[in-house]
């Protein structure tokens, strides 16, 4: 599709519920400007990228001002607010608005600002999915064999969710000297210890999508239901199971790996699931395949919740490849406002882990979400993009709270007052310092599609060799 196209078809798409006589106002200026940009593409393509290799940052950063162009002139009196779509954010389902903005080219963040004051919270996840289907049987796709773009000295490893697949494959497209490698959420463990398909898992076209962008796909076998994976974990036989099932997937499709994200074990799994790393490890590595475990943060042994107590960072360092640390949720929907991830908290959990995992093997999981939270009840996760049409339909500016290296803002509606405290660009450059100062391996954003996508921009300067 041409880049007029999909700016035409992606505002269509993000304004649900806009008068149709309202689109064609911002149209013909954005389809103008959209043209302009695929003549400059053309020439790019021909003449031009050998000798400024700074022009194919252009397209990047300038496209979402069209779109933010567009939405305000249809939103001058003639959108309907109300209009949302269903998806699926960091946590589950949820409503997002159809503007997609960027906060800070909005609404300019403060130098400093004193946030809401909030004590520390610990974390206790649950994680809800739609129930797996069963697997489609189908050709594995072959490899792409065309040359791989210029990409970072270090690990820059994405969370792919099903449930919003074709955004985040846009991410693959949009910036593919970014990202290194891609974990779909493609699959769940079965109570009887098998590998559950979740919906669109094992699509060909995405596969090749992947592939031709990165250097390996290892897909995510996840499990945030403590009982099942305590079943399986415990029974020598499911285990074994499970494991053989691993390996197949693995070698069916070529995957270069697989990244284990078992979350919400009971305290006392701690070892067997060490010991299920340490069988599906040799298996794996038999095969020529990587194993990757993702696992709960924390800032010393044994853990402040259950899920954190049931990951012995020391066992599963000795045996996975990589181990990637969810530096997130420090403040979570069920506790009080806060940052996701403080800078000085994430500090702390790396600090841990590099004593009980090598450098080399620790990869920083990042977050690029946040929370509302209302003033009384539960808070609610929002994606970037919801959290930067709040802050645009409330006249809420941004503000940068120094301590925690956090984005956050507050409004009111009929419901009461809010605090929103969500990741951006400057939030995700500080956390990437961090994987810098301490030398990482890498690090994993959770999640690609609806993030801050000029953090990619940062990402490539940061983690790219100097030309």
């Amino acid at each position: 599709m041409t880049l007029a196209g999909r700016i035409r078809a992606d505002l269509k798409y993000r304004l649900a519920g806009i008068s149709d006589k309202a689109i064609p106002v911002c149209f013909a200026g954005v389809i103008r400007i959209g043209r302009l940009l695929e003549r400059l593409d053309r020439i790019r393509a021909q003449a031009i990228a050998p000798l400024i290799p700074r022009l194919r940052l252009w397209r990047p950063v300038y496209g979402p001002r069209l779109l933010i162009v567009a939405v305000v002139l249809i939103g001058a009196g003639k959108a309907n607010p109300g209009a949302a779509y269903q998806t699926y954010d960091a946590r589950g389902p949820m409503r997002v608005s159809p503007a997609r903005i960027a906060v800070e080219q909005l609404h300019p963040a403060a130098e400093t600002a004193t946030p809401p004051a909030a004590p520390e919270s610990k974390p206790a996840v649950s994680i809800s999915k739609p129930a797996p289907v069963a697997p489609a049987a189908m050709a594995e796709p072959a490899r792409d064999s065309s040359p791989t773009p210029n990409v970072p000295t270090k690990i820059v490893a994405g969370w792919l969710p099903f449930w919003d697949m074709a955004e985040g494959l846009r991410v693959i497209d949009e910036f593919p000297d970014v990202l290194t490698e891609i974990s779909p959420f493609w699959y769940e463990l079965t109570p009887d210890g098998g590998i559950g398909n979740s919906p669109g898992a094992e699509d060909p076209n995405a596969l090749k999508k992947m592939r031709a962008h990165v250097k390996m796909v290892v897909p995510t076998i996840s499990c945030s239901d403590g009982p099942i994976s305590d079943s399986v974990l415990k029974d020598p036989a499911k285990r074994a199971l499970q494991i053989s099932r691993i390996v197949s997937k693995t070698k069916a499709f070529d995957y270069d790996g697989i990244d284990i994200d078992y979350e919400n074990l009971p305290a006392d799994d701690r070892d067997v699931f060490s010991q299920f790393t340490r069988e599906l490890s040799a298996a794996l590595h038999k095969e020529g395949k990587k194993l990757v475990v993702t696992v709960n943060a924390k800032t010393d042994e044994p853990g402040d919740w259950t899920g954190a107590q049931s990951h012995d960072y020391a066992a599963i360092g000795a045996a996975a490849d990589y181990v990637r640390v969810m530096a997130y949720d420090q403040h979570y929907a069920g506790g009080a406002p806060g940052p996701v991830a403080g800078i000085v908290w994430v500090e702390q959990v790396i600090k841990f882990s590099l004593s009980k995992i090598p450098k080399e093997k620790i990869v920083l999981g990042i977050p690029a979400y946040g929370y509302d939270w209302p003033s009384a009840g539960r808070g609610q996760s929002v994606v970037h993009d919801e959290a930067a049409a709040k802050s645009l339909a409330n006249q809420a500016p941004v503000q940068w709270d120094e301590g925690s290296a956090s984005s956050f803002f507050t409004y009111s509606d009929s419901s009461g007052s809010h605090t929103v405290w969500f990741e951006n660009r400057r939030s995700l450059e500080a956390k990437v310092g961090l994987a810098l100062k301490y030398d990482l391996a890498g690090v994993a954003i959770w999640r690609l599609g609806r993030e801050d996508k000029s953090a990619y921009l940062s990402l490539r300067s940061l983690l790219s060799p100097a030309p």
